[in-house]
């Protein structure tokens, strides 16, 4: 009954599936973190091309051809 499992003492450093979890952790973090440095430093130019004012020229999906709303508004 002394015996002792392989899993006893074994440090946490020491698990391999742990440094990958942290690595993919620590990744991600710093891709988010990436990403939002490089976009704050690009201007948006390229969006006033695409659709100049803001707006892409789509209609709501909820209106209809003619303008108004398929449900009817409701009554105070």
């Amino acid at each position: 009954m002394s015996e002792e499992r392989e899993t006893d003492g074994v440090r946490w450093y020491q698990v391999p599936v742990l440094w990958v979890g942290i690595l993919a952790l620590t990744g991600s973090i710093l891709g988010c973190v990436l990403t939002v440095a490089v976009s704050m430093r690009h201007a948006d130019d390229a969006l006033a091309d695409v659709a100049p004012g803001g707006k892409f020229q789509m209609e709501p999906l909820d209106a209809s051809k003619d303008g108004s709303r398929d449900r009817p508004e409701p009554q105070p």
